[in-house]
């Protein structure tokens, strides 16, 4: 000893103290290990006092930032608002005693997080200017720096720095996005302009917190609550919780101020540090060291000292006092009593004497040293006896109570588990994530689950009881159906597992069979409408059972099963119910009743789909009844009428019955265009009922009516495919009606001519429109054309002349125009005409269209009037001249004029010297004397010899001088065996639609091909087709007509190939 006290160059007084201390060691009874840990003291404490003390001293001045770094999760107030500026700020400063300060100032909490502390590329203090406390400095000063001693001094306390850096890098929660949102619930922080962003992240991330309600709400109080200037920014007393409790009773902020509220509460004092998971259990101990002032001496003795040649870091100087309260198995064991014993009280519902705080610390205590499945596996067999003791009591109670036995017992253990999850919280991330095992209080769940509620007595009796008392025909305890409802769904934890299996399945087959012996009764004693209202009846009857009785998602599944049984399996026979089905509510309108059964057909598979069956079935009927009306000599305008009624009507039933769905809207108009179209002469009737509508008359429709009445027959012509044919009619009917000024309205006539346009587009109705041009340009030309009279003082031989000159290719014209010889006054007026507009339009020909012509003349008739008895009567209207003379107008056609004319100068002519005198058309001939000798008695102008309707050579016609009307002014109607047209022009104009309709397609067939050069028939057809379907459908019969006879004529040819495939010839 003395050897070796020389060669360390001890001084004399040292020596002396150690033969001292040698002496009463050696006076004890040590064991050989006792005496060697002496002389370790002996050796650090006083022959290497000097490395000793650099150690400690630098210990010391070090433990300062290790205190505010175990002190920064424990501080009394609810600080986590500044927790991540304060853990940042830590780093920082340790940082600061080994790094450049240009490596760490300007860092953010993300590169401090990355920063490598394994790297030396220029980032540390040179070993010399490392911080290593006052006291360690002046050692050092007085000792040589070269010293070996403090060299290695140096070398370890830069190693332990990193070291301890590391440490520190890796348990701090830098950068953690909930910390760093948390900084906005600071109120110095309310209105910075970053301040909404932060506090939405921070709800985002509480999600699970917060209810439906307040999520909804929080975004809307984030912002109100930034620019709320009633809040002081200031807090009271230094905390945070007190001045978010204030803003909580308010009542301006629930959401918000619940989430604070949450956020403050979950992560202040010990919740933090278990939070985080820092420090682990010895972060107390290690801050009561921290507020230790003791003497260097006295820390010595803390320090458990190592082998000289060890290098001691402060990492290890930690660890060191961390395995000094190691938890060995007796503790662990005394620790579990305890806390068993906590379980077994909560379940006897003895807990007020508890220490919950304790208790919570004490399983913590275990978790932290890994005792975690000890832990766990104890608590799972403290439930799994209670849960037995809990079976046998639900079971003896089988015969009285069982329900309300089970709801009882359920009700205590979920009271229990919750309480019990309260204690052992404390494993949810120490031990259950990382055993991938349920909490604490699934763990509960699923025990009373397989113990009671699957145990197969319990779930057969729980079955039965719950069937019985949700049977259709018993008063039931609705509370104690629910709850044993509620506690299945609770014990599916996340699914409908155990619900399903221990009630809905059977409860759903027994329901289904009711259903449907219930539906056979009902069908079998009511109508279709008296039997869906019994099904809403029942519907709604099963919505309120769930609704008081059973889990609300089982409204889906047993409405689903009512629709099934009562709809779905009898849905045709529903329908089609004699007397009551879906056609007798159509034949009746009954919407109400239509609308019902619409609502419940629409929930079952097909179930609309058999209503537009038998709805189309029963549509169908009435049009084709409607077209077979037609061909027994019904009035065109009536048909339409009828047609448009019939669309009014199930348009009715579409918007008031089917809720507009778009299956019934698209079956209606397929029907409706299935049966118009099944008349050839459609088009033609509806023009004639437009023409009706637009004309002038006694029905006295406003423009308003006539408008929507125009709108509706626009609907039927959209069904209509032949929308060619329908041109040609409406050009004639509008020509009619401009030239005999016959329009209700100018507006009307454009309004319908934009519809066409709309639908159709410009070329449809560029003809219609050139119409209306020429009127206009007539217009004009007349008022020329009298000032030219009175500036030249013309003769017209007293006939005040009107002509329109038209278009040919716009106006029906015929391309023969009828033969007739005017008689000499109209022939010279309109001479005179021709040579005034010939002088204006040089290179144009006129042409008189006398079928298209009117005239007013002026009737003088001489005899008296006398009844059958002879005596003589009235003139009414008549201007009387003289003692019989009477006057009238008479409005007639130019042919009539024309032959009116000719007993000027004769008394009597045969019908062979009036057709030699007019060069009238024979036909014509005939159809205006009729209108003038064998019309109606108001209109005879003429009488005839021998009086008959019929009209053949020798028959003598004069004037009728006995003629008396009421009326002054007569419009003489030409015969005509129908009011729309005679069959012979109806044929013309069919013929002239299907020519027309040949050129239009051989012209596409040849533009097609043109473009494409080479193509498939099927495929050509179909261009064609689609070309054509705004004006008319062409048939494909009819497209192939015109490819043959373009390939006849060598425009197209059939490759050698394929026969299907033709080629344009170029």
């Amino acid at each position: 000893m003395l050897r070796l006290l020389l060669d360390k160059k001890v001084s004399s007084h040292a020596i002396k103290q150690v033969k001292s201390m040698w002496s009463e060691l050696s006076q004890k009874s040590l064991t050989e290990d006792g005496m060697r840990r002496k002389m370790r003291i002996v050796e650090k404490v006083i022959i290497q006092e000097k490395k000793t003390s650099l150690i400690m001293n630098f210990f010391i001045a070090v433990l300062p930032l290790l205190k505010e770094y175990v002190c920064l999760f424990q501080s009394s107030k609810p600080l986590i608002h500044v927790l991540h500026g304060q853990q940042e700020q830590v780093f920082k400063n340790f940082l600061a005693c080994f790094v450049k300060s240009e490596c760490v100032v300007d860092k953010c909490a993300s590169q401090l997080k990355a920063f490598n502390l394994d790297s030396d590329e220029g980032q540390f203090l040179n070993i010399q200017d490392m911080f290593i406390g006052r006291k360690a400095k002046s050692i050092m000063k007085e000792n040589n720096k070269k010293d070996p001693v403090c060299l290695e001094f140096l070398k370890k306390a830069s190693t332990a720095y990193i070291s301890c850096g590391k440490h520190m890098q890796k348990r701090l929660p830098l950068n953690n996005p909930l910390l760093q949102a948390m900084s906005a619930l600071d109120p110095a922080a309310k209105g910075h302009s970053e301040g909404t962003k932060v506090l939405e992240k921070l709800s985002q991330l509480l999600d699970p917190f917060l209810t439906d309600k307040e999520k909804d709400s929080v975004s809307m109080e984030i912002r109100k609550f930034q620019v709320d200037s009633s809040l002081k920014q200031t807090l009271e007393e230094g905390r945070v919780d007190v001045w978010w409790g204030k803003v909580f009773t308010t009542n301006n902020y629930p959401a918000l101020s619940r989430m604070a509220m949450v956020s403050l509460s979950c992560f202040h004092g010990p919740r933090v540090e278990s939070s985080f998971n820092t420090m682990g259990d010895i972060i107390d101990i290690r801050a009561r060291m921290a507020t230790l002032d003791m003497p260097s001496r006295s820390i010595r003795r803390t320090v458990r000292f190592l082998p000289p040649d060890t290098i001691v870091t402060v990492e290890e100087v930690l660890l060191a006092v961390d395995e000094q309260i190691t938890m060995d198995d007796e503790h662990a064991n005394s620790i579990w009593d305890l806390l068993k014993n906590a379980v077994q009280e909560i379940q006897r519902k003895n807990h007020s004497g508890l220490d919950f705080p304790e208790l919570y610390m004490n399983a913590y205590t275990m978790v932290q040293h890994k005792h975690g499945e000890k832990l766990y596996t104890g608590l799972r067999e403290v439930v799994t006896e209670h849960l037995n003791k809990v079976r046998e009591d639900v079971l003896q109670s089988s015969s009285n109570n069982f329900l309300q036995t089970l709801n009882q017992a359920w009700n205590d253990h979920q009271t229990a588990m919750v309480m019990i999850q309260d204690i052992f919280k404390c494993m949810d991330k120490a031990y259950l994530e990382q055993n991938n095992v349920e909490n604490v209080y699934n763990l509960g769940l699923i025990m009373f689950r397989d113990q009671v509620v699957r145990y197969s007595c319990v779930r057969d009796l729980l079955q039965q009881t719950l069937l019985g008392m949700t049977a259709r025909d018993v008063v039931v305890n609705k509370g104690a159906i629910r709850n044993a409802c509620q506690m299945l769904m609770t014990l599916s934890l996340d699914g409908r597992s155990v619900y399903e299996e221990g009630f809905e399945i059977p409860f759903l087959e027994i329901s289904a069979e009711f259903f449907h012996l219930e539906s056979q009764k009902f069908l079998a004693e009511n109508s279709a409408s008296v039997y869906i209202k019994k099904v809403e009846a029942r519907i709604n009857e099963e919505i309120e059972r769930v609704m008081h009785c059973l889990d609300k998602s089982t409204e889906e599944h047993i409405v689903k099963v009512v629709r099934r049984e009562q709809i779905y399996k009898n849905m045709k026979r529903i329908v089609e119910m004699e007397n009551s089905g879906l056609v007798h509510m159509l034949k009746n309108v009954k919407t109400e009743d239509l609308a019902s059964m619409y609502k419940l057909f629409s929930h079952v598979l097909n179930g609309l789909k058999t209503m537009c069956e038998c709805m189309s079935t029963y549509l169908r009927e009435q049009g084709k009844t409607l077209a077979l009306e037609d061909r027994e000599g019904k009035n065109p305008v009536d048909y339409i009428q009828d047609l448009l009624d019939l669309k009014s009507l199930f348009d009715h039933f579409l918007l008031e019955s089917f809720d507009n769905d778009r299956l019934f809207k698209q079956t209606i108009a397929r029907d409706f265009e299935y049966f118009l179209n099944l008349n050839s002469r459609s088009p033609e009737y509806l023009s004639l009922f437009i023409d009706d509508k637009l004309k002038k008359g006694v029905k006295a429709l406003t423009e308003q009516e006539v408008e929507s009445i125009l709108d509706r027959a626009m609907v039927l012509f959209r069904f209509m495919q032949e929308k060619d044919a329908f041109e040609i009619y409406y050009k004639q009917h509008l020509g009619q009606r401009l030239l005999g000024n016959k329009s209700v309205s100018d507006n009307s006539e454009k309004n319908m001519i934009s519809k066409l346009k709309t639908e159709c587009g410009c070329q449809f109705t560029s003809k219609l429109e050139g119409m209306f041009r020429d009127m206009s340009i007539s217009n004009t030309t007349m008022e020329e054309f009298r000032q030219h009279i009175q500036t030249t003082s013309t003769s017209l031989s007293g006939v005040d002349l009107s002509v329109r000159v038209l278009t040919t290719g716009y106006w029906p014209i015929e391309s023969a125009t009828p033969k007739c010889t005017l008689p000499p006054a109209p022939r010279h007026a309109f001479e005179v005409f021709r040579r005034f507009y010939l002088a204006k339009h040089s290179g144009r020909r006129l042409t008189l269209q006398h079928p298209m012509g009117a005239a007013d003349l002026n009737a003088t008739f001489y005899g008296s009037v006398k009844k059958e008895d002879g005596s003589e009567v009235g003139v009414g209207g008549a201007q009387v001249t003289g003692s019989n003379t009477r006057t009238h107008i008479l409005q007639v056609s130019t042919f009539q004029m024309t032959i009116l004319m000719l007993f000027n100068n004769r008394e009597k002519y045969t019908f062979e010297e009036i057709n030699q005198e007019t060069d009238i058309p024979e036909r014509e001939l005939i159809r205006a004397l009729q209108s003038l000798a064998c019309g109606k008695p108001t209109q005879r102008i003429l009488t005839k010899e021998p009086k008959s309707k019929e009209i053949e050579n020798g028959h003598v016609f004069t004037v009728n001088d006995q003629f008396s009307s009421k009326l002054h002014r007569i419009k003489i109607q030409t015969v005509a065996a129908k009011q729309e047209e005679s069959d012979p022009g109806w044929k013309e104009n069919r013929q002239k639609v299907d020519d027309d309709k040949k050129h239009e397609i051989e012209a596409a067939v040849v533009r097609i091909m043109k473009s494409r050069k080479k193509m498939q028939h099927s495929v050509l057809v179909a261009e064609v087709t689609h070309q054509f379907r705004a004006r008319f459908l062409p048939s494909p019969v009819d497209i192939k007509k015109q490819i043959e006879g373009l390939i006849d004529r060598e425009y197209l040819a059939r490759t050698p190939e394929d026969r299907k495939v033709y080629t344009y010839i170029a």
